[in-house]
């Protein structure tokens, strides 16, 4: 992955493979969603890798979210882009 992000590259993807669930889920539910969001949650910290994640839109009222990473060592300019990104998105 770090390979992939030198030169100032940024991987985006969903902070989760779902929606949040709701405050309604029932406690299986909210296992499902946590089990199936660990995949993608580890990525960055995995790798040691700078990683925010902003909120991005909505589905059937759950909010979701979106994940930027960089390479190391570039924390200011993610969270520049992220402002960036959340601005145009407006949030």
């Amino acid at each position: 992955m770090r390979s992939l992000l030198m030169g100032g590259a940024v991987v985006v993807y969903p902070t989760s493979p779902m929606a949040a669930p709701l405050l309604s889920a029932t406690q299986a539910e909210q296992n499902a969603v946590r089990e199936a969001s660990m995949g993608v949650t580890a990525i960055a910290g995995l790798g040691g890798l700078p990683e925010v994640s902003i909120p991005a839109a909505t589905v059937d009222g759950a909010p979701v979210g979106l994940s930027l990473v960089c390479g190391p060592g570039r924390d200011r300019m993610l969270l520049r882009l992220a402002r960036m990104v959340a601005e145009e998105l407006g949030q």
